[in-house]
């Protein structure tokens, strides 16, 4: 059998949305070969948005990382980008520092149910997990459920959300970390 290495797709070939929508992979393995292109400056928000979704979801985690490091950097005063930084923080199993991001965030838009929730989910996780880091998550996930009572998110919906959030008020009355909580 004859070797043919995998060809790279062109940038012209990413052109239309449609070619994006068929095959993403394409786009990943076009920024892989091509890193130069994942310039945020030369981007808009919602592009830098998405194509770090695009690379999350193809387990390209670090890449959509650096991509929304910068991005949020670049666009201070968007809590969007801050957000989306956030998830994939939490997904690469790195608390503290999305707890650090999402605190931005949250400062930028207090009533954003979904920015408030992460909090709540990053300090959750947060090491070591105090007392005061669990009022902290206490205070995010009432805050989510007052802002949305429907909240609803990838990871739960708004009747797990509250009743996690009982647990944690209940083991916070008798004086306990909840360490099975997280």
């Amino acid at each position: 059998m004859e070797y043919r290495p995998l060809e790279v797709p062109r940038a012209e070939d990413l052109g239309s949305p449609d070619s994006l929508a068929r095959d993403p992979g394409s786009l990943v393995a076009y920024l892989e070969a091509n890193p130069n292109r994942l310039d945020v400056k030369q981007m808009a928000p919602p592009l830098v948005m998405t194509i770090a979704q695009i690379l999350a979801d193809r387990g390209k985690l670090f890449v959509a990382e650096k991509l929304l490091t910068e991005g949020a950097a670049h666009w201070a005063d968007r809590p969007d980008l801050k957000r989306a930084l956030g998830r994939v923080l939490i997904r690469l199993g790195r608390p503290d520092a999305a707890r650090r991001v999402m605190t931005m965030a949250v400062a930028l838009a207090p009533t954003d149910a979904e920015s408030q929730y992460l909090l709540g989910r990053a300090t959750i996780r947060s090491e070591p997990f105090t007392a005061a880091r669990q009022d902290e998550s206490i205070k995010a996930f009432e805050t989510t459920l007052s802002l949305d009572p429907g909240f609803t998110d990838g990871q739960v919906t708004a009747s797990e959300l509250s009743a996690q959030l009982k647990a944690l008020k209940r083991r916070r009355a008798l004086g306990a970390t909840p360490a099975g909580a997280r």
